[in-house]
């Protein structure tokens, strides 16, 4: 119908197409999966920022207040947990589960794409367009969905265009773009949060509701219903939430410029394709001897068993999806970084401790420990960053107790200045030593753990695994911290 656009549109892909290929010409077949795999890990920043909200937004008073919760009622914590916390991690699990026949079917970039797609559109209608709490409820049910697609898709691709002696730096850039995310939005909401002139407390630390109850009694008076409460959130925090749109959109505009995994293309397309694939990621033509490794594996593959039933009637995998749906996620959330983030407010106003700025300081530190996995987690393996960063974790916690025992007692008065500063260090120190071993192994031993044919199906089982420990802990906490509380 418009000839003359479509030939414009055609005209300004090549010329993108041009510009990356000259831009990457001159690389090695390492740097230039790299690039490929920032490319299709860009989203990571996406999930990165969508994970700071989940964590931060319930810190603020303003948030809580439009989300109608009743401030008087002794529920009103695992209101907001349910309300918005546990909803996005149930929507990650779903997807998850989703994202194995697509994946499969449409292919690894594609899937990554759509979601991206999808995404863009959600985040602009849960920032701008939301008129009441039910609104952003769907919408964070949604964008957890694709998360959860995402999840699946972005470390399964990147673990299937790699070379196998880099595949832990290529697999680890998706973790070290969702930590970076952290970081920025981490950034961005104290410094909003930290503007406003008078801020009133988290309704997490239990303090007083008069300002929250006379807020609700000025609202309620708009013309929202009791049942249809009105989303009244100011203008900061409206375009904080836009924050995840732009590496969203940045993603949707590069994604077409990279190739679709040589593995998926091989099993679902052509063999020309898939040497395309592997020419484009290599940057040579000789890429004979890789294809034909890929095509025995998929062949080998082939004479296997492929069906969900095999993931736990078949031993080895069995104890492959026992590591990674069980052990993997619950030693995360053993770790105790989640106690650190959810309640960091009042934790920090107990401890007399700045609260935007050791948030902004846990974000760097974690950013930190995820460019050390980066960096040699293929030059030391995987098992050593997995103990060294135990060890580490487990003295921190037990300095930090006793850190702790020592200062709380305190906090109506006088608290020594080098007890405080020991303790937001044991803080950093945790969140860097969890950075750099499992919170981003968890993201690469289950794509190197399993085959080909089983991989889409266990990583999606791992994901959805994740998903639902995270839930489960975010609720038990909510639970031991209002019995604290009262």
């Amino acid at each position: 119908m418009w000839p003359h656009l479509d030939n414009l549109r055609r005209a300004a892909k090549e010329r993108l197409v041009l510009l990356l290929e000259g831009e990457i010409a001159g690389l090695s077949k390492e740097k230039c999966s790299l690039v490929a795999g920032g490319i299709a890990s860009l989203v990571g920043i996406t999930f990165g920022c969508l994970c700071a909200e989940t964590s931060l937004l319930p810190n603020d008073s303003s948030f809580i207040m439009a989300m109608g919760i009743d401030t008087k009622s002794s529920l009103k914590g695992t209101q907001l947990t349910l309300g918005f916390v546990s909803i996005f991690y149930i929507g990650m699990g779903m997807g998850a589960l989703l994202s194995f026949p697509i994946c499969d079917a449409f292919g690894r970039r594609s899937a990554i794409l759509f979601s991206v797609i999808g995404l863009i559109i959600l985040i602009i209608w849960g920032s701008i367009f939301s008129a009441r709490s039910s609104d952003m409820q769907t919408v964070r049910m949604l964008i957890g969905i694709l998360m959860g697609i995402v999840s699946c898709a972005a470390p399964i691709y990147l673990s299937e265009i790699s070379p196998g002696h880099q595949r832990g730096q290529v697999c680890s850039i998706f973790y070290f773009t969702k930590c970076l995310g952290i970081f920025i939005s981490s950034t961005i909401f104290c410094l909003v949060w930290s503007s406003r002139p008078i801020e009133a407390p988290s309704l997490m630390d239990g303090s007083s509701h008069e300002s929250h109850d006379a807020f609700l009694s000025t609202t309620s008076s708009v013309g929202s219903s009791q049942d249809e409460f009105n989303f009244h959130l100011p203008i900061s925090l409206r375009l904080y939430m836009l924050i995840p749109l732009i590496p969203a959109v940045l993603a949707s505009l590069l994604l077409p410029l990279i190739p679709e995994s040589p593995r998926w293309l091989l099993a679902h397309k052509t063999p020309a394709e898939c040497l395309d694939s592997l020419r484009w990621l290599r940057r040579t033509k000789s890429v004979n001897a890789e294809f034909t490794y890929v095509y025995q594996a998929l062949s080998s593959d082939a004479r296997q068993e492929d069906s969900w039933i095999e993931l736990f009637s078949n031993r080895s995998l069995r104890y492959r999806l026992l590591v990674c749906c069980f052990i993997l996620p619950v030693s995360q959330q053993m770790v105790g970084l989640q106690i650190v983030t959810t309640y960091m407010y009042p934790l920090s106003r107990a401890a007399h401790l700045n609260f935007a700025m050791i948030t902004i300081l846990i974000a760097l530190f974690a950013l930190v420990g995820a460019s050390v996995a980066f960096r040699f987690v293929d030059i030391v393996g995987r098992k050593p960053l997995l103990c060294w960063g135990f060890l580490c974790i487990s003295v921190l916690w037990v300095l930090g107790s006793y850190c702790a025992h020592t200062v709380f007692p305190f906090t109506n008065g006088i608290v020594p200045f080098f007890s405080l500063c020991f303790l937001a260090l044991v803080i950093l120190l945790i969140s860097f030593s969890y950075s750099f071993s499992i919170g981003c192994l968890a993201w690469i031993i289950p794509v190197e753990l399993f085959p080909i044919r089983a991989r889409s199906r266990a990583v999606a089982l791992s994901i959805s695994a994740n998903a639902a420990w995270t839930t489960v802990s975010a609720l038990f906490l909510d639970n031991w911290w209002t019995i604290e509380q009262n």
